[in-house]
Formats: C-alpha cells, sequence, structure tokens
C-alpha cells in the first residue's frame, strides 16, 4: 500500500511511526516492530501490522529510521540527518516561549537527567 513516498497515506503512516518509536523509547523501551505496532494500533485502528512493517521498511530505506541490532534484537531508531532536519525546520522563525519550554522539557526527558516537569518553572506566554 505504500508505494511511492508522495502517497498521502504513507506520508501518514511515516509521521505515525516516527511518533511511535518516540513514544517507545520515552516509555524505556526497546522499540522493536511488536511495540511499535502496538503504539501506532493504539490511536489508528486501521493499520495491519503488514503496513507498519512495510512502511518501517520503507522508512530504512530511505534513511529516515535506523535499523538496530542489539544483542540478537532488531529495534528502529529516528536517524541523525532527519532530527537534524526536524528540529532546524521547527526553528524557523522566532519560537514563542511556550515552544521553547516544550522543548527543554522533551530534551530533559530524553535526556533522563532525573528532573521531572514540576521541577521546570513554567514561562508565561
Amino acid at each position: 500500500m505504500c508505494e511511492t513516498s508522495t502517497d498521502p497515506r504513507h506520508v501518514e503512516l511515516s509521521r505515525w511511526l516516527l511518533e511511535a518509536i518516540g513514544k517507545v523509547r520515552r516509555q524505556k523501551q526497546r522499540p522493536s516492530i511488536e511495540r511499535i505496532s502496538a503504539a501506532v494500533r493504539q490511536l489508528h485502528c486501521d493499520v495491519s501490522v503488514g503496513e507498519v512493517s512495510s512502511g518501517l521498511d520503507h522508512a530504512v530505506r530511505s534513511g529516515t529510521v535506523i535499523c538496530v541490532e542489539n544483542n540478537g534484537a532488531i529495534s528502529y531508531r529516528e536517524s541523525a540527518s532527519h532530527l537534524r532536519r526536524h528540529s532546524v525546520a521547527s526553528l524557523s522563525g522566532s519560537p514563542s516561549p511556550g515552544m521553547v519550554s516544550e522543548a527543554v522539557v522533551l530534551a530533559v526527558r530524553e535526556i533522563g537527567s532525573g528532573c521531572s516537569q514540576v521541577g521546570i518553572p513554567r514561562v508565561p506566554a
């Protein structure tokens, strides 16, 4: 179903896959195909496991996602080039204080420094 990158369904599925990988990683779990499928299907029931699998294969071929084997288990991550493009694109123009606060909270969560969102003061918008 996801033959071309211009297919709206494929673009949508790619975005869902990246969101699911991020969600699984924030839960401190290994983003395996089973966990990614479960995360996608929680919000989008009409997506089959086969679509997720073929979407991941296409994302790996296009360089958006990296397939990693560790201790015999296969997991997936966003590629560094995709992360750089995404962060540069989101900073076009002047970011609002709310966007900056959200980025700091996300960065702290990703680092896993033990800081909580409660410990970060909220900047008025």
